[in-house]
């Protein structure tokens, strides 16, 4: 059993494109509820899974390279290049990335009954 959500627009509701940078910030205790595992991944126009140089395709919650704020809460940096000191938050995108989707795995009761909300993707 599994959910999906796509995010194609920032938080201005402006389609998201390659030569920015974005950032999803999960507040402490708000990442996706699953049984089992998250995952982000990144696609161009058509659907295809971004290739990229670093060999890194999706950043799951189960990752044990995350590193999360003193607060407890989350930041995930997409495009761009890799933050110093933090590649584990970072999850690289080719030059036609305009789709970011969120694969839960064992969706949790507010995820299955909508309650839970995804952040939104705040272009930097």
């Amino acid at each position: 059993e599994a959910m999906y959500m796509a995010r194609d627009k920032d938080q201005n509701g402006d389609r998201i494109i390659s030569k920015h940078t974005y950032e999803l910030h999960f507040p402490s205790g708000q990442t996706p509820p699953a049984k089992y595992f998250w995952s982000l991944t990144v696609y161009d126009q058509e659907a295809n899974l971004m290739l990229n140089d670093y060999d890194r395709y999706a950043i799951s919650g189960n990752s044990e390279d995350l590193i999360y704020e003193d607060d407890g809460s989350l930041r995930i940096l997409i495009g761009g290049k890799p933050p110093e000191g933090r590649t584990g938050n970072w999850l690289p995108a080719g030059e036609s990335f305009t789709r970011v989707n969120l694969r839960v795995y064992g969706p949790e009761k507010a995820m299955i009954e909508r309650t839970w909300k995804p952040p939104q993707l705040k272009r930097l």
